[in-house]
């Protein structure tokens, strides 16, 4: 069972002399397509450098209100082991809540899941409680997606549990704090982007010496300790 939250496909920033470098994409840049797979996710331009065996693809990035083709041609990572473009994402998560669910065994399998909202908000519940079943074939992928209620409150924190049917030792819990407002994800200094520099502000705050701590607790343990510190730079290596 794999399960994350997916990032929307915008570019964060591009690494010099990188393929994207070259290609003319920017930061900010919405990526719509990438030859004739759909780009929904981040997750899918990681999919399309795997799938382009290193040859030249095409880009259709919607910038300053138009669509524009890119034709980009992946570098090979330093590790020699993937293909890459050279960017990061803007690390923002879509407006709804979605919950990306792999089923990574042979089997088709039932998962069984209950959504709720754990918060003592006086104004109300910004999520509905839900409780279901969903069905994923054998190495598919599917989604959860849950919308927010139209209420003053912005914040709130939700839990989502999720197991194969008749297997709930299996079960996986998770807890978030999720804010209606946008906000960039490991952005510790607040500069639009999520970079070594981010790594060095927390690490400052960890310390104690000086930071922002309302956008330190990244695993949402309520604590700012060096478990935020790990998960920040695993964001960064693993976009």
């Amino acid at each position: 069972l794999g399960l994350g939250l997916p990032l929307e496909p915008i570019i964060g920033s591009i690494l010099p002399d990188s393929a994207a470098s070259k290609a003319g994409i920017k930061s900010g840049d919405l990526v719509r397509e990438i030859d004739d797979l759909k780009i929904n996710y981040w997750s899918d331009i990681k999919l399309a450098a795997d799938r382009s065996n290193g040859k030249t693809s095409v880009f259709k990035v919607f910038r300053e209100n138009q669509l524009i083709d890119l034709p980009i041609k992946p570098s090979i990572s330093e590790d020699g082991l993937r293909w890459v473009y050279g960017v990061t994402p803007a690390n923002r998560i879509m407006d709804e809540l979605r919950f990306v669910i792999t089923n990574n065994s042979g089997y088709t399998n039932n998962y069984n899941y209950n959504f709720s909202d754990i918060s003592a908000n006086l104004s109300g519940l910004l999520f509905d409680n839900q409780e279901s079943s969903i069905t994923i074939e054998p190495y598919q992928t599917a989604e959860l997606i849950f919308y927010p209620n139209d209420i003053s409150n912005n914040i709130s924190t939700i839990s989502l549990d999720i197991y194969p049917e008749h297997h709930k030792y299996a079960n996986k819990n998770l807890i978030y704090n999720v804010n209606k407002i946008d906000i960039l994800a490991g952005d510790i200094n607040n500069d639009g982007l999520v970079n070594v520099v981010d790594v060095i502000s927390l690490v400052n705050v960890v310390l104690g010496i000086n930071g922002n701590l309302e956008n330190s607790d990244l695993n949402n343990d309520n604590q700012t300790n060096i478990l935020d510190i790990v998960f920040l730079v695993s964001l960064i290596l693993d976009n």
